[in-house]
């Protein structure tokens, strides 16, 4: 049986556009001294470059297992060519929008990121789903998943397909988890 205490949690990069080397993240404080949270029905929000994290703590078989995804969105590029993939996997009318992202598993067990979990929103609250395998190397998840182990992190590109002309405004990453509600961040474009 599987009990889900589900909190989203909002953490902030420190960085500069444009800017290499590292970048150290910093956990947001609450007045009350705790970190920053709301439950799994609010939508926590950021801007590029920072970094929102999901946190899954549940009960598997009898033991605790406790997931904690830390994304971070880079960059958007809009209009990207994808190469030989444009000619088979580019529908008519529509161009591509490339999102580089981090996906890091901060708990204690491993996780399987999907592409497919991130959308981006246009300026009428249309969403479009992320391509499921490789468009742009490197990629997310190559295979349409990827596995991470506690403290791994992956980058790379996952790909959209919107109509010419869309204006994106959000990339959002929605978790379907095992509760009721989904674990939602989203990042601001504009």
């Amino acid at each position: 049986m599987l009990r889900r205490n589900t909190i989203l949690s909002l953490l902030s990069v420190a960085g500069l556009v444009g800017c290499g080397g590292d970048t150290e993240t910093v956990t947001v404080t609450a007045p009350t001294g705790g970190e920053a949270a709301v439950e799994s029905e609010d939508l926590v929000t950021g801007e590029l470059r920072e970094t929102l994290m999901t946190r899954d703590e549940y009960e598997q078989d009898g033991d605790p297992v406790r997931e904690e995804l830390a994304i971070t969105v880079h960059q958007v590029d809009f209009g990207a060519s994808a190469g030989d993939n444009d000619a088979y996997l580019l529908q008519k009318g529509n161009e591509w929008v490339r999102a580089q992202v981090t996906v890091e598993q901060r708990g204690d067990t491993t996780a399987s990121p999907n592409p497919t979990a991130f959308t981006v929103i246009d300026d009428d609250n249309q969403e479009y789903t992320a391509e499921g395998g490789a468009v742009f190397t490197p990629a997310l998840a190559p295979s349409g998943t990827s596995t991470l182990a506690p403290g791994d992190k992956r980058k790379g590109y996952i790909a959209f397909q919107v109509p010419k002309g869309t204006t994106i405004v959000a990339l959002r990453f929605t978790d379907p988890g095992f509760g009721p509600a989904p674990d939602i961040a989203e990042w601001s474009i504009r």
